[in-house]
């Protein structure tokens, strides 16, 4: 099952293209991957309020924490040289 799609669908794609300023191309994305950026989430958030949807915040790609506090580096993270 394909929860972004049917969050989409609760939403309204154009809604969440217009309050995040995106392309049509980049919603079609998270949908295909079943997983929203995490930086989407705080409007998102908002848009599902103003619907009286809720949000599964597992829906959204959030960086975790390694044992010792660090962030965990994920394929395609930007690493800052030093």
């Amino acid at each position: 099952m394909n929860v972004a799609k049917i969050t989409v669908k609760e939403l309204g794609r154009a809604q969440i293209q217009e309050r995040l300023g995106v392309q049509a191309s980049a919603v079609s994305m998270a949908i295909s991957h079943n997983r929203f950026p995490a930086a989407w989430f705080n409007e998102m958030e908002k848009l599902a309020c103003a619907k009286g949807a809720s949000l599964d915040r597992s829906l959204f790609n959030w960086k975790k924490a390694k044992a010792d506090g660090g962030p965990v580096r994920q394929e395609g993270d930007h690493v800052p040289s030093a």
